[in-house]
């Protein structure tokens, strides 16, 4: 089967394609479009139509938005003009995307691949809720009728979807690839925190902190940051700077991000229910701490809560404060924090792309 995948970003800012299409790759011919080149032997490349990023044209670009043109933005932008119409699957993670794949790949099913609840994607930004929101949802109400079948990755958002355009997802965990690797062993004298991903507002970032100042002094955190909102991120840095027992340090590869928390003793996934997408948020980190064999605090989101609980791998704040995050880490002593690391362990497998492959070749056997 000859399969093509598309997302707007590079390759290396969407693992979610990537784990896609280097699984797709060992038995169909997979192409990648996206907004760079993916060094890989198994899969081809195509590269995104150039976007008009100059300064004039986005000002026009969000005029379209305001006025409600939203075809006429999207013809503009002609991200998918170097697709050719020779394939028998789409899968498409950017549903920006979505339009121009269903037109240029009329002969092809075309599979979206929500990670996102779209129309509410950072409803706390006014200009985007007057903008780019207007857009997704014109998309959804449009296009989503003609999509051979929906994907996403938490059943959250895929009722989100049914409920407001009626259309059915299926739920496909962002479950990273399998290490063959050991829980460290816990010292009681360095018990070691760790958080990773996009530094954005909308997370709260800075309660991590709060809750080590309230911790022993064995107690340390480690945030590797991508610096997406700039402003959020320097203020971060600022607080991180003058508190005690935090470093903020740069992303890592993402495949070194396994092999690095291996040596933490827990993950944090602490954000408030501040947005949709976070109230039903099953983040691929999520996954990444149990596959580096780590104990997971989190805040009582229903999905991730949830999967704590499910898989016993860790704890769940009574609520979003600080207070409530630093006695969740404190509720476990050396012999409970050893324990829950060896439960992700024990689930490491079958969290992982081992278990991906059957779920990804059995929605394509579907009819």
């Amino acid at each position: 089967m000859r399969i093509l995948l598309a997302c707007l970003l590079k390759s290396e800012h969407c693992p979610r394609a990537r784990r896609f299409a280097d699984l797709l790759s060992e038995s169909h011919s997979v192409t990648l479009l996206s907004g760079g080149v993916y060094d890989s032997h198994s899969v081809k490349n195509l590269v995104i139509s150039n976007c008009h990023t100059n300064p004039v044209e986005k000002l026009y670009s969000f005029g379209l938005l305001l006025t409600g043109s939203f075809q006429r933005y999207l013809e503009r932008k002609n991200f998918c003009s170097s697709v050719p119409d020779d394939y028998d699957l789409v899968i498409c993670h950017d549903a920006l995307l979505l339009p121009d794949l269903i037109k240029r790949c009329s002969a092809a099913r075309v599979i979206l691949d929500a990670r996102e609840y779209y129309p509410r994607q950072f409803e706390n930004n006014i200009v985007w809720r007057l903008s780019f929101a207007r857009l997704y949802h014109w998309i959804c109400a449009n296009f989503l009728s003609q999509i051979y079948k929906g994907i996403t990755v938490s059943d959250g958002i895929a009722n989100l979807y049914e409920q407001q355009y009626k259309v059915r997802f299926a739920v496909v965990p962002g479950y990273p690839v399998y290490h063959d690797i050991k829980p460290t062993p816990v010292d009681e004298q360095t018990i070691r925190l760790v958080h990773h991903g996009v530094s954005n507002a909308n997370r709260a970032l800075d309660v991590m902190i709060d809750a080590v100042q309230l911790l022993p002094q064995e107690y340390s955190l480690d945030m590797y940051l991508v610096p997406a909102d700039q402003r959020s991120y320097e203020s971060l840095c600022r607080k991180a700077s003058r508190a005690q027992r935090v470093r903020i340090l740069p992303p890592v590869a993402p495949d070194e991000i396994i092999p690095t928390l291996n040596s933490y003793d827990i993950g944090l996934f602490v954000p408030p229910p501040s947005t949709v997408n976070l109230q039903h948020a099953l983040p691929n980190k999520f996954f990444e701490f149990i596959q580096a064999r780590l104990a997971v605090v989190v805040t009582p989101l229903k999905e991730v809560s949830e999967q704590v609980r499910q898989y016993d791998i860790g704890v769940v704040a009574e609520d979003f404060s600080a207070e409530a995050i630093a006695a969740a880490i404190q509720a476990m002593d050396i012999a409970v924090l050893t324990y829950y690391k060896q439960q992700s362990h024990a689930r490491a497998r079958e969290l992982s792309m081992l278990a991906l492959r059957a779920k990804l070749e059995a929605l394509l056997r579907e009819d």
